[in-house]
């Protein structure tokens, strides 16, 4: 009897670990599709250096495949932007060009959820609402084209003088990207993109020029005045 327990638990276990579902009183094999890589893009400092905001790409291997269920896992510095940003809502996260909605929000294709995975990261899960229409699904990219906006994600900056300390956490993100029939998952997941941008705000040569040019007026002014008052 024990042998026969010991036996059933690895099998069990066997079915979880390599992607097996239980459907009824049957299990069978999710199928694997071709695999789909996240990068960072398009990092800027927005509102006088009070967010950093940027973008999520995606690209797959191979070129015709739409995508459905996504989670993203982002780890951050907290000295950079403080700890638990999504309970906290220092964190937004909007649906990117790959995933936008159908005629102007008339149709939702996906729906975004942001928690706090643990104190210092996020997981950004965003949704296929129609997986019996997988034909609606974003259009990824293959890896001969740029990749595609999958997410907008725009934190507070709690200290400047800190760097961003973006990174994906590659191991949580395997086995959790799904094309858009919710059932084909990506594989294998490549998430090893990092962001380390300073985020204190530098002042563009033109902007330092016309502070200049506002001080050396305001300097001209007050010599004047000084003038008057003397004569």
């Amino acid at each position: 009897m024990f042998k026969k327990m010991v036996l059933l638990s690895f099998i069990m276990v066997f079915f979880y670990t390599t992607g097996a579902f239980k459907t009824g009183v049957t299990f069978a094999f999710a199928p694997v599709g071709p695999g789909i890589t996240f990068t960072f893009d398009n990092g800027e400092i927005t509102g006088i250096g009070q967010y950093y905001e940027f973008d999520v790409m995606v690209v797959a291997d191979e070129s015709g495949t739409r995508i459905g269920d996504t989670q993203t896992y982002i780890n951050y510095n907290t000295d950079a932007f403080g700890e638990d940003i999504a309970s906290s809502g220092k964190i937004i996260v909007t649906e990117g060009d790959l995933i936008d909605d159908l005629f102007g929000g008339i149709i939702d294709l996906y729906q975004i959820i942001t928690v706090d995975n643990t104190s210092s990261m996020v997981s950004i899960m965003a949704l296929y609402e129609l997986e019996g229409t997988p034909s609606l699904g974003g259009l990824v990219p293959a890896t001969s084209n740029p990749p595609a906006q999958l997410l907008h994600v725009k934190i507070e900056i709690a200290d400047p003088s800190k760097t961003a300390g973006l990174r994906f956490d590659q191991i949580l993100m395997t086995d959790a990207q799904y094309q858009s029939d919710n059932w084909t998952s990506y594989y294998p997941v490549t998430a090893s993109d990092t962001d380390d941008s300073a985020l204190t705000v530098i002042p563009e040569p033109a902007t330092v020029l016309l502070m200049g040019c506002g001080l050396f007026g305001l300097l001209s002014i007050s010599i004047k005045r000084r003038r008057i008052k003397q004569s």
